[in-house]
């Protein structure tokens, strides 16, 4: 086989798999017009972001959380040392 003839059997062959640029999908270029849509494609991609949302509202409440108990803990350190510091004054 010719390499100008290896190209085009690549570029043409219908089992050669193609993988889809914006929605990852891998595919048979053979089966293209059924397994890889337009809709099917967009539906990935939102299915894709949908997904990394959640993770990512997940991850900012458990960060939320932490600061919570953070500050909750900062409060009662103020507390104790204004405590403290009213006991010394008064002394």
């Amino acid at each position: 086989m010719l390499k100008q003839e290896l190209i085009e059997h690549v570029n043409e062959c219908a089992l050669i798999e193609l993988t889809c640029t914006d929605c990852q999908l891998t595919f048979p270029r053979l089966d293209a017009d059924e397994v890889h849509t337009d809709i099917l494609c967009v539906k990935k991609q939102l299915k894709d972001v949908q997904y990394h949302s959640q993770e990512k509202i997940k991850r900012l409440e458990d960060d939320l959380e932490n600061h919570k108990r953070q500050l909750h803990k900062l409060r009662q350190d103020c507390t104790e040392h204004t405590r403290k510091l009213n006991a010394m004054i008064s002394d």
